[in-house]
């Protein structure tokens, strides 16, 4: 039957159900990926934290190996489902770093004390905030630890958590001085005395 003039037909039930489909498949791919991103960030809010014990017990354990005998050594084994230890030699840091998809530390802008110059600032018995010479980072001291901890960025972060006493000298084992998670085996040896400074001397090895 022809149709009148001033009407047109309605949208077939076909065009009608593959609009509906595709409608549906955006709300589902935009929920999917929404939703990834929020347990993402579930996940990974607890990481800051494990990682602070990981790095408060790490320097526990350098802390007995610097004041024992030369040549005692102790051996920890170390979990990070994310990110990086390493032995930072230039610093005398053993640090940790890892991008972490969660607001885990509000960013330090205070200016570290006694620090002339911030790249070389070391941490000592009373600073409480220091300066990451390669990030630029300021890391503020966790109460009663020689552990220091920030982040740079906003929902997703760069965090570093660092081991740092100037009273020790850390040495990194040239054969291995950092490995990546989730797992790695941390090997502290005290080598000596420096004849300067009368500091204990500790290689590490992180592998």
């Amino acid at each position: 039957m022809p149709v009148r003039a001033g009407f047109s037909r309605g949208v077939s039930p076909t065009v009608s159900y593959v609009l509906l489909l595709a409608v549906v498949a955006i709300l589902s791919i935009s929920a999917y990926v929404y939703g990834n991103a929020e347990i993402s960030k579930l996940e990974d809010a607890p990481l800051g934290a494990n990682a602070e014990s990981m790095m408060i017990s790490a320097d526990a354990a350098i802390q007995t190996v610097a004041h024992g005998d030369i040549n005692f050594t102790t051996v920890m084994d170390l979990y990070y489902p994310k990110g990086v230890v390493r032995v930072d030699e230039a610093q005398n840091w053993i640090k940790y770093y890892a991008q972490i998809n969660a607001n885990v530390y509000e960013e330090i802008t205070a200016t570290p004390n006694g620090c002339a110059v911030l790249s070389n600032c070391r941490c000592n018995r009373t600073s409480t905030i220091i300066e990451d010479a390669d990030s630029g980072m300021r890391l503020g001291r966790i109460l009663y630890t020689n552990v220091y901890r920030g982040a740079q960025g906003d929902d997703s972060q760069f965090v570093i958590i660092t081991s740092c006493d100037d009273s020790i000298e850390i040495y990194a084992d040239p054969t291995c001085a950092g490995k990546s998670g989730p797992r790695s085996r941390m090997t502290i040896r005290k080598i000596g005395y420096n004849t300067t400074s009368n500091k204990p001397m500790v290689m590490v090895r992180v592998c």
